[in-house]
């Protein structure tokens, strides 16, 4: 996959090549373009030290250069995008690279605006930016904060991730289109009383991963999120929970597939004491655990398909897996507590029905979540 990076002159700019490493690190090739305001604010050589190679500014280092980059690239991201830009590319006006690049690109287009509040709802620019949908250009539209004249508003270039998520969503095959997904994901908390509870060190990394892909890949994704799971794109529905009985309840309806990854705890008070009873009084009178719901054999008569993740210390990965199976997976992640919490690479090993197994070795989340999900899709096909 290739996307083109165009940047216009604005100060947002200086986050764009957060979201360039981003792309990097998932293996996608990036081409970068300047326009001459964006020269004003940040330099080529930001950019060039990242990609390992030239940037793109001038109209006239290659005559042909608008054609040759455009039709080389999968998507091109304008981030961050300004009013100017907006305007000029509703108008059909083409005066430096980017510009004459955008209007050549006819599908695959993703526009990031940074502005002013005041310039973002003038009346020209929300006219432009509903004519540019119209034509079909896409738009992740600006965060509400502190804006860096020092007003308050909306105007704020989005969170890099969100914007990785979304060229994510632009790049990739809808293969799970009409698909619907549960994917639970991160911890649970048991209240002993209202300041202490029993947990463990999930983040919710693993689950947000096959949550962000399905999505991607086009599905209809709920979301059933534990305390920390990351935030994610508006297109997955998500309900977030603390507890195990919530986590279990959530799970509505019917799906093609579920995608079990929460670390559910597993054991709750039968009594939960109110405000915060003292040191002494807990040693005094103990605490009495109740075995928590198993939230994926509870809810297996909902799914199609069902994949099953397992954290194990002792024994084997297959050993693991077995026990998994026996619960109704019909597919099972496995992977050693040694290095599953709180990393953003893993190694794990992925067992079909028959037992048949394909290990993963040190692979970021993200990309474990698409190579899992091509399988299955395939399988399923």
């Amino acid at each position: 996959m290739k996307v083109l990076i165009g940047v216009a002159g604005s100060i947002a700019s200086y986050r764009t090549p957060e979201l360039l490493k981003h792309l990097l690190d998932m293996g996608i090739d990036v081409e970068v373009v300047l326009t001459r305001g964006a020269e004003k604010f940040i330099g080529p050589a930001s950019f060039e030290g990242l990609i390992g190679k030239k940037v793109h500014s001038s109209l006239w280092e290659d005559p042909m250069a608008h054609i040759h980059l455009e039709r080389s690239c999968d998507l091109v991201i304008v981030c961050p995008a300004t009013a100017h830009l907006i305007s000029k590319l509703n108008s059909g006006l083409a005066d430096d690279l980017l510009t004459n690049i955008l209007l050549a690109k006819t599908n695959n287009v993703l526009l990031i605006p940074a502005m002013n509040t005041n310039m973002w709802n003038n009346p020209s620019i929300i006219n432009n930016v509903k004519d540019l949908k119209n034509k079909g250009f896409s738009f992740l539209n600006p965060d509400e904060g502190l804006l860096a004249c020092g007003e308050y508003g909306v105007g704020r270039l989005p969170k890099i991730d969100m914007i990785f998520y979304e060229a994510l969503f632009h790049l990739e095959k809808k293969t799970f289109k009409n698909k619907k997904v549960l994917v639970t994901a991160g911890p649970t908390r048991e209240f002993i009383d209202d300041v202490r509870f029993l947990s463990n060190p999930s983040t919710g990394k693993m689950g947000f991963a096959f949550a962000l892909n399905a999505w991607a890949k086009g599905a209809e994704v709920t979301l059933i999120a534990g305390p920390g799971t990351p935030n994610s794109p508006n297109g997955i529905h998500r309900i977030d929970v603390e507890s195990a009985k919530e986590m279990k309840d959530s799970i509505d309806g019917s799906y093609d597939y579920g995608f079990f990854t929460a670390a559910v705890t597993d054991f709750s008070l039968g009594d939960r004491k109110k405000g915060k009873p003292s040191k002494e009084d807990w040693l005094k009178d103990g605490i009495a655990l109740e075995r928590n719901p198993d939230v994926l054999y509870s809810n297996a008569a909902k799914f199609n398909k069902i994949i099953g993740f397992s954290v194990y210390s002792q024994g084997t990965s297959l050993n693991a897996a077995q026990k998994v199976f026996k619960k109704g997976a019909d597919y099972v992640v496995t992977n050693n507590v040694s290095n599953c919490f709180g990393h953003s690479d893993t190694d794990i090993e992925f067992f079909d029905s028959k037992l048949n197994s394909e290990e993963f070795k040190e692979v970021d989340k993200i990309t474990l979540g698409r190579k899992i999900l091509d399988i299955i899709g395939d399988e399923n096909d």
